[in-house]
This record gives C-alpha cells, sequence and structure tokens, in this order.
C-alpha cells in the first residue's frame, strides 16, 4: 500500500516537472519570437493621431520587427506621445534626422509605428530622444479633403452653366461672335486681311532675300557698288563734279538776273529790250 502512494507521489512529481519545463521552454520561446529579453532602448514619437496604436503594437525598420509600443500617453497639448522599445543593435541605423510614422501591417492588418529615413551626417540617436513624425491620412482626412473638393467642383459646373447660358444669349464678346453674323463676317474679313498681309509680307521677304543674294554675288554691278572701294571713290568724285556744275550754273543764273552787265539788261530792262527790236 505504501509503495502504492510512492509511486504516484512519483508520477506526479514528473509529471508537475514536465508541465513546468514545457511551460519554461514556451515562455522562452515565445520571449525569442517577441524578442522580449533582447536590450533595447528608448525613443519617443508624438503624433497628432495614432489611428489605434496600442501598447504592445510591433515596431518595424526597414521591413524588419526590431521593437514594440511601450506605452501610449496624452500630453498638455492633447497630442499623443508613443515610447518605443528598440532594439539595442538598431540603436547605429537610426539617426536623429529618422522619422516615425504609423502604418498597418498588411492592407488591413494592425496598426504599427514605422521607423525610416535619416542618416549621416547626423548622430545615432540616445536614450529618450524623440524622433520626427509624419502625419497619417486618415479617412476621415481624406472624406473632409473630397468633401471639399466636391464644393469646389459645384462651383466650377455652376460657373461653366453660367459662361454656357450667356454664350447662348449672346452675352459679352464671344457671345455676340457667336451670335450675330455680321460681327462674324467683320472677324472673318479681318483674318483674311491678315493673311493678306501675312502672304505679302512672305513676298517682300522673299524678294529681299533675293536681293540680299545679288549682292552677295561677286561680278555683277551691284555687288561691285556695294564692295568694290574703287568704284565708290569715282562715284564719289563723279558728285562732286556734278555738285561743282550745279553751283555754277546757279551763279550764273544769278549773274543774268542783275542788270549790271550787257548780258543781265538785254534779259531784264524792257526798254532795252523795246530799243533793240525798233533797232
Amino acid at each position: 500500500m505504501r509503495s502504492s502512494k510512492n509511486n504516484r507521489a512519483v508520477v506526479v512529481g514528473i509529471v508537475i516537472a514536465l508541465g513546468i519545463a514545457i511551460l519554461a521552454i514556451g515562455i522562452f520561446t515565445l520571449g525569442g519570437q517577441k524578442k522580449t529579453f533582447a536590450s533595447t532602448f528608448l525613443l519617443n514619437a508624438e503624433f497628432k493621431d495614432v489611428s489605434g496604436i496600442q501598447k504592445g503594437n510591433n515596431i518595424w525598420f526597414s521591413g524588419v520587427k526590431v521593437g514594440t509600443v511601450r506605452s501610449v500617453d496624452f500630453t498638455p497639448k492633447a497630442t499623443v506621445v508613443v515610447e518605443l522599445n528598440v532594439e539595442e543593435s538598431i540603436r547605429p541605423y537610426i539617426h536623429k534626422n529618422s522619422f516615425a510614422k504609423v502604418g498597418s501591417d498588411g492592407l488591413i492588418g494592425n496598426r504599427i509605428i514605422v521607423l525610416y529615413g535619416g542618416g549621416a551626417p547626423a548622430p545615432v540617436v540616445n536614450d529618450g530622444d524623440t524622433l520626427n513624425v509624419e502625419s497619417l491620412t486618415t479617412t476621415d482626412g481624406m472624406l473632409d479633403t473630397l468633401q471639399i473638393n466636391n464644393r469646389n467642383l459645384v462651383g466650377i459646373t455652376a460657373n461653366v452653366n453660367s459662361l454656357s447660358q450667356n454664350l447662348l444669349d449672346g452675352k459679352g464678346s464671344l457671345g455676340q461672335l457667336l451670335a450675330q453674323d455680321d460681327l462674324a463676317n467683320s472677324l472673318r474679313a479681318t483674318l483674311i486681311s491678315l493673311q493678306t498681309a501675312a502672304q505679302n509680307a512672305q513676298i517682300v521677304t522673299t524678294n529681299l532675300v533675293a536681293f540680299s543674294n545679288k549682292l552677295n554675288q561677286k561680278g555683277n554691278f551691284a555687288n561691285s557698288l556695294v564692295t568694290d572701294t574703287m568704284i565708290f571713290k569715282k562715284l564719289n568724285r563723279t558728285v562732286s563734279e556734278l555738285q561743282a556744275v550745279v553751283d555754277n550754273t546757279k551763279q550764273a543764273t544769278a549773274q543774268l538776273n542783275k542788270k549790271d552787265n550787257a548780258l543781265g539788261v538785254l534779259l531784264n530792262d524792257p526798254s532795252v529790250a523795246s530799243d533793240l527790236k525798233q533797232t
């Protein structure tokens, strides 16, 4: 009887020992997966809206889990400070100019904190530093933006309707242009005149190009006149001589108009001309 009780106690002891061992293995296994026993340091991030972040949510860096959310608390400014437990081995990769943002683990998964960005020359973070944050576009924010866009679209639609009605009623310059045939005909005639003027300008330009090409052709008189300095000097001398002839002619004419010489008296004195006629 006593031996049976001893055996039962031994079995119970063995079962309890196995249970404790399994429990310990489970705790260490889960702790290893959750990195509960890894050495960590503390970082802070202050958000206006954490969108459901809770204590124990994961922290990711470059797609790798590097810690968990330690606490979520309000500040006197009505913002939310999130304390982050981050693995010590990740510290060399997180700098003071790094950012923290609220993300999602998958399309509709749990909320997470994502660390990203930053680098040299900014120094590595210290324990207790506060990271810069990026605001998360929430559903409410998107709905507010959509509502503003809808109001703007309604206003644009009303303006388009008013503009189209004014065009149909012949109001404004464009409306009159569409409604009045004489104004449209005048505009059409103006456009035709502009087109004719453009064609004439093109013809003049073509002629000027042809003329300039002729001037640039060596051997003709126009090119020689423009480029040959000897011809230019001769022309200049001829012009001077013609000017001298004109000056002499003016002097001779002036002498004929005077009465102090025989030819001038003969041409200008009627009595002399009468006496000459009688003679």
